[in-house]
Formats: structure tokens, C-alpha cells, sequence
């Protein structure tokens, strides 16, 4: 919420430049107060479930519009969705809540649906002394925010799936990720975890009560103590001085920069869009220093230093993630996160948000580096937007999941990256003997596999290869004696048979939520993107964003819903992002074609 706000603030003054936009913007009504409401279902069309198991009648959650929560509509554990009537239920049969909080493209999600909530014994054991609730978190991220903030504190990380015990009146006693079915590596198993906790539930609630009041207490001191010295700083000007708080960012960046792989940090690395946007703009805040201080000569050193360490920590992340396992040297986009340090092995999920912010990232790298590389790379992002997750409506779905089915093997069986690894065989089986040899070497592929074992530490890629561009075409060209033209021709043809066998596997599901904030984050790179990448288009694709999210992500009062699918309202409530972002999407259109309706 407090990067929204910082947001609505930068935007105000360019909605203020443009009176007629104005009139346009207060189409979108926003609601003064936000707090953690039960959803209404306001119709009846739902997605469709998956397959129900033999013999199995659906939960509570077979009438929800969430893809994840459908997911789970034929567990048996009886399911309730996040609402009064679950809250109720709890109150009256004075049963503390089992809160399980993820997303439907999130893998360690799956893995603890197959061995818990899939498991007949463990489901008895919620049902006997639980209410169970999910959550989908990319459809209520207010009531996910709330305990994320809560697991953290308590545990020093978060992640989803996100598993914590509320009393009746929704204050959480404990709290936090994923639990295995059986003990192992030091954590309790999530069996014996959720005995414990209803024996002292029965035996002592009141302590029960206590405790989770008090932990929630000191929460909510430590979050006012934090606003109070945030805000006593600011009245002695302590964060006035906003040129030492961006050296200070930079520093920080600095000494956590992996200057060999890049990234920051250490395993598993993350994408980070916003870091990027803050170099390239300190870059030339140092630059222009540079000028100004033509008479100090000192000062102009400094500066210079300042900003060529910027440019280096941007370009050489931005190009280690992009030749790397992270990106989809296929279909093209953007994998989750990188495993390891090699930036190789990714989390394999795809997320819309990603795919907004790293377009704009890599449009920008262009703009101030002139490097192609950088322009094929956000031109290949919105080549897998169109293709993949774009809704025949004009809005973008929310994200394809890591797993897959295995040769059409059952739901159950679904192994991460199934569907992007290769055995050496089966490239040698699509492809001419000369196009594999060229492949092979462009994209780093081994006989035996190219994934290392310390990338691999379960074994579950053993003998595979997973695609990273180990050399650009014109490295290969003496190697070869080919001509850069005849080479590039031979790994397009290559990648062009390989996505076209790829895409007769099983695919990855694909959640068809189509979220306000992503969408209003895809508006703006679209729009952005559109006159450095030469692609009018986007143009037009964006406004068909625009036009999705009018009508079937606002209510007819003009308050913003938070999601939508299949042309359906998700009934759930926007949130403040929603609001910043798609106000920044529509600006940033607006920019691009002069166009304020």
C-alpha cells in the first residue's frame, strides 16, 4: 500500500496537466477505506472445475470463481472460502481456523496439496478440529498481506503456500509455509502439527486466546513505533535529503552486486524491474552531476564513477538474466525467479507482473544503451503475451504454472519444467544434424545434460537440458565458417521446430484471472514500449486492455473490482494497487496516443 501511495503521488501532478483526462479518470471511483471484506458472489458463472476423483463430492469451494480454490473443490477437506458464514461457523462450533493461503500457478502449493490435503487422514484431522479456509492471494492480496506481515515476523520469511492458525476471531496463534506430510529436514510434519495445535486449543484456549492476542499486539506496536520514528525523522529533515538516501541505495547495491553472474545477492535470485528503473535514473542524475561540476574536478570523478557502476550493475544483470535459463529462449518471457546463482535453473512459473515490468525494463536498457540484444529481448516478451497469455476479450491473464504432466501422464504426476527440459535425444530427434550442432552449442546443450547438481539438489532434471544462450550467433560464425546471416537462419529454423514439439506437449495450466494491478502494469509497458520498439500495435493492444478492464473489471457504481474471469467479476474487492497501477496505465497511453477516451 505505501508504494501505491507513493505512486498516486508522483502521478497527480500529470493528471493535473491534463484537465480532460480528469473527466476521463473519474470513470474509476475508489473506496475510502479498505478492509478485509468476505467476497459476494454476484453470479453464478464459475470456471470450470478440474475432473472430480472417483467417488469424491466437492467442498465448499466448487462455487468460487478461483482457479485455486477450484483447484482444491474436490479435496476432502472441507473447504470454506475467506467470508462471514466460514468466520461464523468457527465462532459457533468453537473450532480454531485452518488458513491456507497460495496461488494457482505456485508449485510448492501443489506439492503440499498432493501429499496433505489430498491425503484421507490428514483431511479427517482438519475436519474434527479445524475450519479450513483458502485464500487465493493474487484475488484477496489484502487478507494475504495481513498474515504475511504476521508469518514473517514470527518465522524471519514468508512464502506461499502460506499455512497459519487463527483463533475464531481471526487473530493468528502460529503461522508458516509449507509443511511436508512426514517429518524431515528438521521441520514437523503437518499432521502432527495441526494434533498439536488442537490439543492446546482443547486443553488450554484460553492461553490459546492470550498468546495470540499478545503476538498481534506486539505487532501492531511494533508497526506504530516504526510510523512514529519514520515520521519524527521527517520532522527533523533527517530524509530530506533525497540525493543521500539514493547514494545510499546505490551503495547498498553495490556491495550486494555479484559482479562475476550478476544479480544481487545470492541464490535464489529474483528479477528486480524496480532496481533497474532506480539505476538508470541515478545514472543520469551522476551523469548530469558530472556536467555541473565541470570546475571540480574531483567531484566530476566521483560522479562519473558513480554512474558507470550503474550502468555496469544494469546491463550486466540484464544480460545474464535474458542469455539465461530465466528467460523462455523459445516462446519467449520470463520465468519466476533463478534457483541458483548461474541464473539457469528457474522456478518455471510465468507471471503476468513479471512479464509488465521486465518489457519495460529491457525497452529502457534499449533506449540508453542501444544494445539490440535488449530490443529482441522485449520484443520476444510481447511475442509470448500475445501468444500465451493474452484474453480473446483483450485483457492478460494472470500466469502459467511451473508443473506440467508428463507424456499426458495423470493430474497427480505433474513434475516443475517438464514442459521446457530436453534430453539431448529428443533435440537430436526434431532437428537436422547441422541445425543440432549449431543448437547445441549456441544454447549450451550436453549429451548427459547441462543442469549442475548443486542447481539440482533433488535430482529431478538429471540427464536434462535446459536452454541458456551460452553464445550469441556472431561468436559462433568462425567456429562454423558460416556467415551471420546463413548461422542466425539455422537457430531460427532450430527454435522454430523445437517450440512448435514443445507446444504438442501437455501445457503448464494456466490461470485466467485477469488481475486490475498486472493488467494496468501491462497497459503501461505496452504504451511505453511502443514508439523505442517501433511497434504501433502495442498501441492498440493496450487500449484493448483498457477497454477489458471497463467492462468487466468495474462495477456499475465505477469502484474497481480487483479481478474478472471469463468476462465474469471475481467479486472481490480492489485494492490500492489496482488503483496506482492501472491510473499509471492509462496515463502512460494516454501519452502514447493522445487519446483521453
Amino acid at each position: 500500500r505505501y508504494l501505491s501511495v507513493l505512486l498516486l503521488q508522483r502521478l497527480l501532478p500529470r493528471i493535473r496537466r491534463h484537465p480532460r483526462l480528469v473527466q476521463t479518470l473519474s470513470f474509476f471511483r475508489a473506496p475510502f477505506s479498505f478492509s478485509i471484506l468476505p467476497i459476494r458472489q454476484n453470479s453464478t458463472t464459475t470456471p470450470t472445475p478440474p475432473s472430480p476423483p472417483q467417488n469424491r463430492k466437492p467442498n465448499n469451494l466448487i462455487n468460487s470463481k478461483s482457479p485455486y480454490l477450484l483447484q482444491h473443490a474436490y479435496n476432502p477437506v472441507n473447504w470454506h472460502q475467506w467470508g462471514e458464514e466460514a468466520f461464523e461457523k468457527a465462532r459457533t462450533e468453537n473450532k480454531p481456523i485452518f488458513l491456507s493461503i497460495g496461488y494457482s500457478s505456485c508449485h510448492w502449493c501443489r506439492v503440499m496439496n498432493d501429499e496433505s490435503f489430498e491425503n484421507e487422514s490428514i483431511a479427517e484431522i482438519l475436519n474434527q478440529n479445524f475450519i479450513s479456509i483458502k485464500v487465493d492471494r493474487e484475488e484477496r492480496p489484502d487478507v494475504d498481506g495481513i498474515y504475511l506481515l504476521f508469518v514473517t515476523a514470527v518465522t524471519g520469511h514468508g512464502g506461499w503456500p502460506m499455512s497459519v492458525f487463527l483463533t475464531p476471531d481471526l487473530n493468528p496463534y502460529f503461522g508458516g509455509t509449507y509443511f511436508p506430510n512426514q517429518s524431515r529436514h528438521g521441520l514437523i510434519s503437518f499432521p502432527d502439527l495441526c494434533l498439536r495445535i488442537s490439543d492446546l486449543w482443547k486443553k488450554q484456549p484460553d492461553l490459546f486466546r492470550e498468546e495470540s492476542k499478545s503476538t498481534l499486539e506486539q505487532l501492531k506496536n511494533y508497526i506504530n513505533a516504526s510510523e512514529k520514528t519514520e515520521k519524527a525523522e521527517e520532522d527533523v529533515g533527517v530524509v530530506d535529503d533525497g540525493r543521500k538516501l539514493a547514494r545510499s541505495g546505490l551503495e547498498h547495491l553495490e556491495n550486494i552486486f555479484d559482479k562475476e553472474l550478476g544479480g544481487f545477492g545470492t541464490a535464489p535470485k529474483f528479477p528486480r524491474p524496480a532496481v533497474f528503473s532506480f539505476l538508470n535514473t541515478q545514472r543520469l542524475a551522476f551523469l548530469e552531476e558530472s556536467i555541473i561540476a565541470t570546475n571540480n574536478e574531483d567531484k566530476k570523478k566521483v560522479a562519473l564513477a558513480v554512474a558507470e557502476m550503474a550502468r555496469i550493475m544494469t546491463c550486466s544483470t540484464l544480460m545474464r538474466m535474458a542469455r539465461g535459463g530465466l528467460r523462455d529462449h523459445l516462446a519467449g518471457g520470463f520465468h519466476r525467479y533463478s534457483v541458483d546463482e548461474l541464473w539457469h535453473v528457474p522456478h518455471f512459473e510465468k507471471m503476468l507482473y513479471d512479464q509488465a515490468q521486465l518489457l519495460k525494463a529491457y525497452t529502457e536498457a534499449f533506449v540508453l544503451y542501444d544494445d539490440p540484444f535488449f530490443r529482441d529481448t522485449a520484443t520476444s516478451t510481447i511475442d509470448y503475451l500475445n501468444s500465451y497469455l493474452s484474453a480473446p476479450e483483450g485483457g492478460f491473464y494472470s500466469s502459467e504454472d511451473a508443473d506440467s504432466s508428463v507424456d499426458g501422464s495423470e493430474e497427480r504426476l505433474k513434475k516443475e519444467g517438464a514442459f521446457y527440459v530436453w534430453t539431448d535425444q529428443e533435440l537430436k530427434q526434431h532437428l537436422n544434424p547441422v541445425e543440432y550442432k549449431l543448437f547445441a552449442r549456441a544454447y549450451g546443450v550436453k549429451p548427459d545434460g547441462n543442469i549442475l547438481k548443486r542447481s539440482d539438489p533433488q535430482g529431478e532434471f538429471e540427464h536434462k537440458n535446459h536452454l541458456l544462450l551460452q553464445f550469441l550467433p556472431s561468436d559462433l560464425t568462425k567456429e562454423f565458417d558460416m556467415s551471420l546471416t546463413e548461422l542466425e537462419e539455422h537457430l531460427y529454423s532450430a527454435r522454430v521446430q523445437l517450440l512448435a514439439a514443445r507446444n504438442s506437449r501437455p501445457r503448464p495450466h494456466r490461470d485466467e484471472k485477469e488481475i486490475t494491478a498486472w493488467n494496468g502494469l501491462m497497459i503501461s509497458s505496452l504504451a511505453s514500449c511502443a514508439a523505442p520498439l517501433k511497434k504501433k500495435e502495442s498501441v492498440a493492444r493496450a487500449t484493448r486492455a483498457v477497454e477489458s478492464m471497463k467492462k468487466n473489471n468495474v462495477k456499475e457504481n465505477g469502484w474497481l473490482l480487483r479481478s474478472s474471469i471469463h468476462g465474469q467479476s471475481s467479486g472481490a474487492p480492489a485494492v490500492l494497487s489496482d488503483y496506482a497501477f492501472l491510473i499509471d496505465g492509462l496515463l502512460n497511453l494516454y501519452e502514447a496516443s493522445g487519446d483521453v477516451d
